[in-house]
C-alpha cells in the first residue's frame, strides 16, 4: 500500500510532465511560497509572526507525511524565515513592496507554466495539494541522488 505523501506525488505529478512546466516550477515555486512567507510577515496578519506560525504546521504536517522531506525543507523554511526577517529590518516598512510582486509574478509563470502544460494548476482540483509543490521538488531532487524519501 502506498504512502499517502507518494500518493499525493502522484496526483501531482499528473499535472507536471511538461519539461518547460517543471522548470517554471523549479523557479517559481520557491519565490512563490518565499511571497506568500513574506507577505504574511509584512501584513503581520492575523498577528505577528504568523509566517512562523505557518511553517511550523507545515513542518508538522510534513512530518506526518516524510521525515526526510521535513529536514529539508525545514532548513529552507529557516532560510527563508531568516531572509525575510533581515530584509525587513533593512527594509523597515518596505518589505511589502518586494513580497507581494514576488508571491503574484510566481503564481502567473506557475499558471503559464500549467497553460503550457495544457492544464491548471493542481490546487485547483484538489486544495490538499496547495503545499505539496516544494516537497515534490525535494522528492525529485532526492530521486536524482538515489535517496528515498
Amino acid at each position: 500500500m502506498p504512502r499517502k505523501i507518494e500518493v499525493l506525488f502522484e496526483e501531482y505529478e499528473e499535472s507536471h510532465k511538461n519539461p518547460k512546466n517543471i522548470i517554471i516550477h523549479w523557479i517559481f515555486e520557491p519565490l512563490a511560497v518565499w511571497g506568500l512567507l513574506a507577505t504574511i510577515h509584512a501584513l503581520a496578519f492575523p498577528f505577528e509572526n504568523m509566517s512562523l506560525v505557518l511553517v511550523i504546521v507545515l513542518i508538522i504536517y510534513f512530518a506526518s507525511l516524510s521525515l526526510r522531506i521535513t529536514a529539508s525543507l525545514s532548513i529552507i523554511a529557516i532560510l527563508f524565515l531568516i531572509s525575510i526577517a533581515v530584509l525587513d529590518h533593512l527594509l523597515m516598512t518596505g518589505l511589502l513592496y518586494i513580497s507581494t510582486p514576488v508571491f503574484v509574478i510566481s503564481w502567473v509563470a506557475l499558471i503559464i507554466g500549467h497553460r503550457i502544460e495544457g492544464n491548471w494548476p493542481s490546487v485547483f482540483n484538489n486544495p490538499h495539494l496547495i503545499f505539496i509543490g516544494p516537497a515534490w521538488l525535494m522528492a525529485r531532487l532526492y530521486a536524482h541522488f538515489g535517496i528515498r524519501i
